[in-house]
């Protein structure tokens, strides 16, 4: 009788851990498909801005940075495990000069592309805040990393 028991017991032990395993399984793609859509969002956000871009001093066009931080984002992919990760990684810094992406607003404010994305991910996230907002464009006005605006580029084209 008691090995009865106990086999039922260990038999009820693995249907819950089999289901608990279904189940996080189940949060882990759903959270993998959440993470997609944010990444498909803030690359069509780019590509469709009307910001100049300026990596390694040269100006280039949304579509052209959509698909550079794109083509960053396909060799960092197996480490990116959040849109912050994505932004990080691909859409920060060069990896070649290590000098920060910046986008030039249409008021000609420079800022980071990290902080510019940064806000469009948290407007993303939670447009009822963002609702006053006129522009999808626009960003916070402080900007970079260290707090202090960004100069426009000096480099001569």
């Amino acid at each position: 009788m008691t090995s009865r028991i106990i086999l039922i017991i260990v038999v009820i032990s693995m249907m819950f851990a089999s289901i608990q395993a279904g189940a996080e399984k189940k949060a882990e793609e759903a959270k993998k498909e959440d993470l997609e859509a944010t990444i498909a969002h803030l690359l069509e956000f780019v590509s469709t801005s009307d910001v100049v871009f300026i990596r390694n001093g040269k100006e280039h066009s949304a579509e052209d940075a959509a698909k550079h931080i794109e083509k960053k984002y396909n060799h960092y992919k197996k480490k990116i495990k959040t849109p912050e990760d994505f932004i990080e990684r691909s859409a920060t810094k060069s990896m070649m000069s290590g000098k920060l992406y910046q986008v030039r607003l249409k008021d000609g404010t420079v800022i980071t592309n990290k902080d510019w994305l940064t806000a469009a991910l948290e407007r993303y996230r939670n447009p009822a805040a963002d609702a006053a907002a006129d522009s999808v464009t626009d960003a916070p006005p402080d900007t970079t990393e260290k707090g202090e605006e960004c100069e426009p580029d000096s480099l001569e084209q």
